[in-house]
């Protein structure tokens, strides 16, 4: 019996780690030139942009984990995993930890409905462009930035995605079983 709690524990240790590591480049902060790209098509204010690019990548990421992960434990886990981290932030001042939060739940929830309008004939990263320009305050009826902020949340899915998989590792099926026998 306690080398099953053992094992169990030591699973819990694994699947804590590899939700840590997948944070970590959920943290990472967006590239100089994304910042501004998307600042010039708002107000010009970097900072902003920057925020966005943040927000959007941790709530892209943790998505991601909920639909594309192969365990139904590892969105649990990436969520508790940037939580820590979102609280953590040495970016954000330790009296705005509670408004950051918030931030990022207003915007998880966005673009999760950005996700779930699968009726809207827009492709994905279309979805959640608009779901980016309208936090950064820019009208998506602007073509050049919905082709840049498509572009932005395409790039992010697909580095969430690969992250994902460094992380987890791939799901790999015999080739002599077809996907829907398992």
């Amino acid at each position: 019996m306690a080398q099953g709690l053992f094992g169990q524990w030591r699973a819990a240790q694994g699947r804590q780690s590899r939700a840590e590591r997948y944070v970590q480049t959920l943290m990472n902060d967006p590239a100089e030139g994304a910042i501004r790209a998307l600042a010039s098509f708002g107000d010009g204010d970097e900072d902003h942009a920057r925020w966005e690019l943040r927000y959007a990548r941790r709530a892209i990421g943790l998505l991601i984990s909920e639909r594309d992960a192969l365990d139904d434990r590892t969105a649990s886990d990436v969520a508790a995993a940037l939580e820590d981290a979102h609280v953590a932030d040495a970016r954000v001042a330790k009296d705005k930890r509670d408004v950051a939060a918030q931030q990022l739940n207003t915007r998880l929830r966005e673009y999760r409905a950005a996700l779930q309008r699968r009726a809207d004939p827009a492709p994905t990263s279309e979805r959640l462009a608009r779901v980016l320009l309208t936090f950064a305050g820019v009208a998506w009826g602007r073509a050049d930035a919905m082709a840049l902020a498509s572009d932005l949340a395409a790039t992010i899915v697909g580095e969430c995605n690969a992250a994902l998989r460094d992380a987890y590792g791939e799901a790999t099926l015999p080739e002599d079983v077809k996907p829907s026998e398992l």
